[in-house]
């Protein structure tokens, strides 16, 4: 049997060979609707080259002009997620983040160690297709600390969505208080080097990932402390947009 590559291979000998027939014979329109025809068969190949997801509720969707994952022959530039319908929204990642504490420790907050750049973060990451964002809240504090919450621990901080706020794509972050029981023990989940009990005071000495050290600027001042943090700037020294629930 002979192999997709060796059959693209011919169709092409055996179209090239055709046309070179009808140009030579004057049958122009012929030519015209073969070039057609091989044009949309490329085209088809091409498109089959994306690769298909299927979501948690077992719907499948497509990527077409990008890719989630730089791996292999899928090497597309791009952030537009397609449905079966065809239609393309390109839109910032949504991502949750949380200010883990501790129940009576209000100056002390859970932060992760990132094992890609070494910098500190608050506990979170992107929402998933067909989740919501309580859900991936959720979901990733437990992958990230072992710890199982429930929405009653859960208190909404804002919406973090500066195009600069991330330095690998514009991002789009919910950001919520998760209260623990006191005493509580989080373990660092696999993508982090580790996890760290830090008082607001010490924030400021810390590197920190993205715009992380102005959410935590923020939830210093809805518990009543809003000159302990210091909050990131932009590259051009104005202030990360975003829309806080309070602050006091």
């Amino acid at each position: 049997m002979l192999s997709s590559e060796r059959h693209r291979r011919e169709k092409r000998h055996r179209f090239y060979a055709s046309l070179r027939r009808c140009v030579g014979s004057g049958r122009e329109a012929l030519a015209w609707t073969l070039a057609l025809y091989f044009f949309v068969i490329v085209h088809k190949n091409n498109d089959q080259t994306y690769p298909k997801y299927r979501t948690i509720d077992s719907h499948e969707r497509v990527w077409h002009g990008g890719y989630p994952v730089k791996k292999g022959k899928y090497q597309h530039d791009g952030s537009c997620w397609c449905g079966q319908d065809s239609y393309c929204m390109c839109t910032p990642s949504l991502a949750i983040d949380s200010i883990l504490v501790e129940e009576g420790k209000p100056d002390h907050v859970w932060l992760v160690k990132r094992r890609d750049t070494g910098q500190y973060a608050t506990v979170g990451g992107f929402v998933e297709v067909d989740e919501s964002s309580e859900d991936a809240l959720i979901r990733e504090t437990y992958e990230e600390t072992g710890l199982r919450i429930r929405s009653e621990q859960v208190e909404l901080i804002g919406f973090y969505s500066d195009p600069e706020r991330d330095a690998r794509r514009h991002s789009a972050s919910i950001v919520y208080v998760v209260k623990i029981p006191n005493g509580s023990k989080p373990k660092a989940g696999d993508d982090a080097k580790g996890i760290e009990l830090v008082k607001l005071s010490n924030i400021n000495s810390l590197d920190m990932f993205s715009d992380h050290k102005t959410i935590i600027k923020d939830y210093a001042s809805m518990v009543g402390k809003p000159d302990m943090v210091y909050e990131s700037l932009r590259k051009d020294g104005t202030a990360f947009q975003r829309i806080t629930c309070k602050t006091s």
